[in-house]
């Protein structure tokens, strides 16, 4: 079992989730982020939960807003390396 740190109160689930919602993307190019459109939650394990709206062409090149929501872990070090966190969980549905 890893331990995960939420101490770095530097640390910015909302930039990181940016890079993981583009490698679950068809057409990451086309994404569009908000950073007004981020909620991001400390769990008691140490992970975060981020909720993010984004908005991208989907297989079929029609532009569609998506919701993620992704559980992250913090393993230490520099926040702004993707290296240092573990994708544990994501999930995305069509916004209505």
């Amino acid at each position: 079992l890893s331990s995960y740190t939420n101490y770095d109160d530097d640390a910015n689930p909302c930039i990181i989730s940016k890079d993981f919602i583009k490698q679950d993307l068809n057409n990451p190019a086309t994404a569009d982020f908000s950073m007004f459109d981020c909620s991001t939650d400390k769990n008691s394990d140490g992970t975060y939960t981020v909720l993010r709206k984004v908005s991208a062409q989907n297989s079929f090149g029609v532009e569609k807003e998506f919701i993620y929501k992704l559980k992250l872990g913090f393993k230490g070090g520099n926040w702004v390396d993707i290296s240092n966190w573990d994708l544990i969980k994501i999930q995305s549905e069509e916004y209505k």
